[in-house]
């Protein structure tokens, strides 16, 4: 069953339009998977001793369910346009109503060997978000961000999406961007270690996450 008022995007695309459609996804909504803690286990101390000074967490494991529009070979054609979309980081956009929520992804492997299987029904694709800590910023017109450690210190490097397919690592200062794509506005991800800097902007901060 199709997710009703709920809409996929690929770089901007209606994932429709390349000949399936989202009967479900995981992980886009869930929290992010704490990484394990160092530790040691010392020959004289009771237990075992953690690092506990802070969280850090793993990627971001996003599976969707595709079911297809079509039953004829010029379905195949849009699936192996599908399969082309994610030749590098791949923005998708998950639309509900209103609440917009944006990932840049790697495609990772087919959950299951029935990719090109019409006969399978659905199909399930596995893709994996690098950078999921991270602020969300809509930009109209051309960006600046000002960055600097929290604690004065040297800044942890933070990774910008500006929306436009580019990105940029960057430490302490003022960054700016001028597009050139023709559009009026952006989404531009900002993610790294972001709980350790503060960012100062006039841009409007749609959302955080942090876990």
């Amino acid at each position: 069953k199709k997710e009703v008022m709920i809409r996929y995007y690929i770089n901007g695309k209606d994932i429709e339009q390349y000949g399936v459609y989202v009967v479900g996804q995981s992980g886009m909504l869930s929290p992010l998977r704490a990484k394990e803690r160092e530790s040691v286990s010392l020959s004289n101390a009771h237990g075992r001793i953690y690092d506990t000074t802070k969280t850090y967490y793993e990627e971001r494991v996003i599976e969707l369910e595709l079911a297809f529009l079509h039953d004829s070979m010029a379905g195949v054609d849009l699936l192996r346009a599908l399969r082309a979309a994610f030749s590098g980081i791949t923005r998708i956009e998950r639309r509900n109503g209103y609440e917009v929520l944006y990932f840049d992804v790697l495609w990772d492997s087919y959950a299951n060997e029935s990719f090109w299987d019409w006969n399978a029904g659905t199909i399930n694709i596995v893709l994996k978000e690098p950078n999921p800590v991270k602020h969300v910023y809509k930009v109209v017109g051309n960006y600046s961000f000002t960055t600097a450690d929290k604690s004065e210190g040297t800044q942890d490097l933070l990774l910008i999406s500006r929306g436009d397919g580019t990105y940029v690592e960057v430490r302490a200062g003022t960054h700016t961007h001028t597009y050139t794509d023709g559009y009026t506005s952006h989404i531009v991800l900002i993610s790294g270690n972001i709980e350790n800097v503060t960012i100062s902007t006039s841009h409007i901060l749609l959302y955080t996450i942090l876990q």
